[in-house]
């Protein structure tokens, strides 16, 4: 079974947070043994918004990493997130338009979501 991680982001300011993580990962030695090993892959989307779906596709095991404006945690934490809940927390800009909740909402409605699915919000600066 392949992971894959995926870093959501822009190329503006502390949106790339989730870019940021994904790099950081890549350059730790499990993540490149695992890579090698065909378990994992990593991939940085910029602003996917319904195009998600089509990213988590192949993927039993999914962990989508996000910068979130959460003002009751320090910037620099990394937070789990539950999809129910993900409409409530806050993007740091409005460029991905259609919203990774939104699109998550549509994948379970159309029973495309992968069998595990993880979010992780990267906490930023409002």
């Amino acid at each position: 079974m392949t992971t894959a991680i995926m870093g959501i982001g822009s190329p503006f300011g502390e949106d790339q947070a989730g870019w940021d993580a994904v790099d950081a990962l890549a350059q730790q030695a499990w993540v490149q043994a695992a890579i090698e090993h065909g378990t994992l892959v990593l991939h940085k989307l910029d602003r996917p918004g319904m195009g998600l779906l089509e990213h988590l596709q192949g993927y039993a095991h999914v962990i989508l990493v996000d910068a979130v404006i959460a003002p009751h945690y320090a910037p620099g934490m990394i937070i789990p997130l539950q999809r129910e809940e993900l409409a409530l927390w806050e993007a740091p800009a409005s460029s991905h338009g259609f919203g990774v909740a939104e699109a998550l909402a549509m994948g379970d409605a159309l029973g495309m979501l992968p069998e595990r699915l993880e979010i992780w919000g990267v906490v930023v600066a409002e």
